[in-house]
């Protein structure tokens, strides 16, 4: 199993923002391997995606899903359709595997439609109780920030961190949510959740983000350790506090806001 979250992010306008958080850990009996990619980001199109349980078709249809969307092969005009395109995605492509992997998957797609102050923030679960049954749930926001999807095999130890976190000064905000996740998977509380978080986020404008993340003072991009100087200047870097942070130092910047 593993751990995902997504929160939404809200202001005084209504939502703002809406991430997806992930662990790196994959699983195999008592086999661990903690680089695994969990979160996926189109950057040309407002749509942000991540799985929870079995690793081998999530991982592999998400990477073909979100590259199409980024050349163009696939230009849907609004969530709904890129919903319907993914979903008809899987039921093509999951019923056609060996017989002994079809197990029962689950991936959570968030998307935007509208750009600016008319932004509309969306998120759903797709899941499959059996084989060529599958399932779509949307997720219904609150009035504040909190989280929206909590699943996996870390579930409760995610929920327990984020208890602890709303008897802080922080209650109620995304620095919140994003901490109490990387504590969780920190404690190793869940066996079969680790490795570096992994972060994926949407705006009210642009495309979907995928963030580096500085996990105990090292830099981690899709759960792979990060060495040298990255170029990327766009890529936005956080931290395990969700501070925002240098890119090429893992320090946080020092116009940063301190969490």
């Amino acid at each position: 199993m593993t751990s995902i979250a997504a929160w939404v992010g809200v202001d005084t306008h209504g939502p703002a923002s809406l991430y997806i958080a992930t662990d790196s850990r994959i699983s195999w009996g008592s086999s661990k391997w903690d680089f695994g990619r969990k979160a996926f980001a189109s950057q040309r199109l407002p749509f942000i995606f991540g799985y929870v349980g079995v690793v081998l078709f999530p991982s592999l249809i998400l990477s073909q899903f979100v590259s199409a969307l980024d050349v163009g092969a696939r230009d849907p005009k609004d969530f709904d359709e890129m919903l319907a395109q993914l979903v008809g995605v899987v039921k093509l492509s999951h019923p056609k595997l060996p017989r002994a992997e079809q197990v029962p998957l689950e991936i959570v797609a968030c998307g935007r439609d509208g750009n600016g102050m008319r932004a509309q923030f969306r998120a759903v679960v797709i899941g499959s109780v059996t084989p060529r049954k599958y399932t779509v749930h949307e997720v219904v926001f609150p009035l504040q920030s909190d989280l929206v999807v909590n699943e996996g095999s870390g579930r409760a130890s995610v929920e327990s961190a984020l208890t602890a976190s709303r008897a802080t000064a922080a209650e109620g905000t995304s620095r919140a949510i994003f901490a109490a996740f990387a504590q969780a998977i920190a404690t190793g509380a869940d066996p079969n959740s680790g490795g570096a978080p992994q972060l994926a986020g949407l705006y009210r404008i642009g495309g979907g983000r995928t963030f580096g993340v500085v996990d105990r003072g090292k830099r981690y991009l899709h759960g792979l350790p990060v060495s040298g100087r990255p170029l990327a200047e766009s890529l936005e870097w956080r931290n395990e506090l969700f501070e925002r942070c240098d890119g090429a130092t893992g320090k946080r910047l020092p116009d940063a806001q301190k969490h």
